[in-house]
C-alpha cells in the first residue's frame, strides 16, 4: 500500500501503529496519535476530539496502513514465540486426542480444545447474520401481504366497571 496520501493521516497511522504495538488500548492510542498528528483541538483534547480520533482509526485506508506497518513486527513475534495457528492447531489436536486413561487431561479440557480448534479453523457457524436484499448490497426489506387487526375479549371482566347504557 505504501504511505497514505494525506501526510497528517500518515503520521496518525504511524503513531497509532506504534502505540498499539506498545500495548496501549485502541481508544487511547487513537487519541494520542491524533494529538501527535496535530489535528484540530490537539492542544486541549476533548471527548469529541477522542471520538473523531477513534473514527479516523476505523477508516479502511488507515486500518490497512496500520496492518502493513505492524506486519513485520507480528511476523517477528510469531517466530520468537513459535506460536502460529498451525502450532496452536497441533497442540489442540494433541489435547483433543489424548488418551483419557491417564489422569492429566480431563474431558472438559478436551471439549474446550475441540471448541477452540473449531473456532481457529472456522468450522463454527456464523454467529451473526445480517439480512440483506437479494443483491447483497443493502438492507433487507420486508413486504407484508396483509395485516389483520384481531380484537380479543378479555377472559374475565369486572362487571362493576361495565356500564350498560340502554
Amino acid at each position: 500500500m505504501s504511505t497514505l496520501r494525506d501526510p497528517r493521516l500518515e503520521i496518525f497511522a504511524r503513531e497509532y501503529a506504534r502505540l498499539k504495538a506498545a500495548g496501549m488500548p485502541a481508544s487511547q492510542a487513537a487519541a494520542d496519535a491524533a494529538v501527535e498528528a496535530r489535528y484540530k483541538g490537539y492542544q486541549n483534547p476533548s471527548k469529541t476530539f477522542a471520538a473523531n480520533a477513534r473514527k479516523k482509526a476505523q477508516r479502511e485506508d488507515v486500518k490497512a496502513r496500520v496492518a502493513e506497518l505492524l506486519a513485520p513486527a507480528l511476523e517477528r513475534a510469531e517466530i520468537e514465540i513459535g506460536a502460529t495457528v498451525d502450532w496452536a492447531t497441533r497442540k489442540l489436536c494433541k489435547i483433543a486426542n489424548y488418551d483419557l486413561g491417564q489422569d492429566m487431561v480431563k474431558v472438559p479440557d478436551q471439549i474446550s480444545a475441540i471448541k477452540l480448534l473449531a473456532e481457529l479453523k472456522g468450522w463454527l457457524a456464523v454467529a451473526k447474520l445480517a439480512l440483506t436484499n437479494p443483491q447483497g448490497d443493502g438492507p433487507a426489506t420486508l413486504k407484508f401481504e396483509r395485516i389483520e387487526r384481531i380484537l380479543v375479549d378479555p377472559a374475565h371482566t369486572d362487571s362493576a366497571r361495565v356500564s350498560t347504557a340502554a
